[in-house]
């Protein structure tokens, strides 16, 4: 009898080698940016170290972000797609200030080499004033975040300030997919209505200077260039720069490092 069951349990050891597994996928993310909500909020010359927070590798930042938002129950390996949305400027289009339309190619390439991000584009249009108006971007976010419930993510991330997000935040929530609302600081925090049916499914945040401050690209070199157009398109004649301050502080931060 003892040797019958030793048989059975080198045959259940031998079924236990051959048994195929199944595949579980790990949990799925999307993030999606709101590009010039974004800059509006760190395109600023004070506090000196702002405007740096700028030069931002979104990948690491919105791997950042799912961990803090969500309980991710043991899975170390979440997959975090991203999706960034702007707009370009340009000289010939007359959307564009001294040295920006460089300054941005410089960010784009940048985020581009390191993290494989390419943005998905809206227009700028001018207007008679000489400024400019942001067109499609918001358009562009509310659909693709709808086209996307199809996937059915664990759960979604939107960075962005703007109200006019509330219908499709709703939308989404409403579909049984957890959204987070990063706010970036500066900006009035994003509060869907109280008392609506999905808001158990919504969570709201400020994106601060904090959750930033790791998240930076590497490639320094095309920052300091970066830097250089935006310190020289905003020097008036015989005064000095406002963000000349951030220059320092970068020159600062390269010393203390140095030392240790």
């Amino acid at each position: 009898m003892a040797e019958g069951l030793k048989e059975r349990e080198r045959m259940q050891s031998r079924n236990d080698e051959k048994l195929e597994r199944f595949k579980i996928d790990p949990p799925r993310f999307i993030v999606y940016i709101d590009g010039y909500n974004f800059y509006a909020a760190i395109n600023h010359s004070e506090p000196r170290d702002l405007f740096r927070l700028g030069w931002c590798n979104f990948e690491k930042l919105s791997s950042k972000l799912v961990s803090l938002a969500f309980d991710l129950q043991g899975a170390t390996s979440p997959q975090v797609v991203v999706k960034y949305f702007t707009s370009r400027v340009s000289h010939k289009a007359n959307t564009a200030s001294a040295g920006e339309e460089t300054r941005q190619s410089l960010w784009l390439e940048a985020l581009k080499a390191e993290t494989g991000i390419v943005p998905i584009l809206g227009m700028h249009k001018a207007r008679p004033d000489g400024k400019r108006k942001e067109k499609w971007t918001d358009v562009n976010i509310a659909i693709t975040m709808t086209q996307d419930v199809a996937n059915r993510p664990s759960g979604m991330i939107l960075i962005s300030g703007d109200h006019d997000f509330e219908p499709v935040v709703e939308k989404v929530a409403a579909s049984q997919i957890p959204v987070i609302v990063f706010c970036p600081h500066g900006h009035k925090i994003y509060a869907p209505p109280v008392g609506k049916e999905c808001g158990r499914r919504i969570r709201t945040s400020y994106l601060t200077q904090e959750i930033l401050k790791d998240c930076r690209l590497s490639a320094e070199k095309l920052w300091d260039e970066y830097l250089d157009l935006k310190i020289k398109s905003s020097t008036l004649k015989g005064a000095r720069s406002p963000y000349q301050g951030c220059r320092e502080f970068d020159e600062e931060q390269r010393k203390n490092r140095v030392r240790l």
